[in-house]
């Protein structure tokens, strides 16, 4: 079984961060799914 990392990056406050990081109420957080180019 892939883990969640596999599959999307997580950034909080323009930071990669893994998938189990704690946010507070004033982080910005993006998510970024997997992609191909072609």
């Amino acid at each position: 079984m892939k883990k969640e990392d596999d599959f999307i990056r997580v950034a909080i406050n323009l930071e990669y961060v893994t998938t189990n990081e704690l946010i507070n109420s004033k982080d910005e957080i993006a998510l970024f799914p997997p992609v191909s180019g072609g």
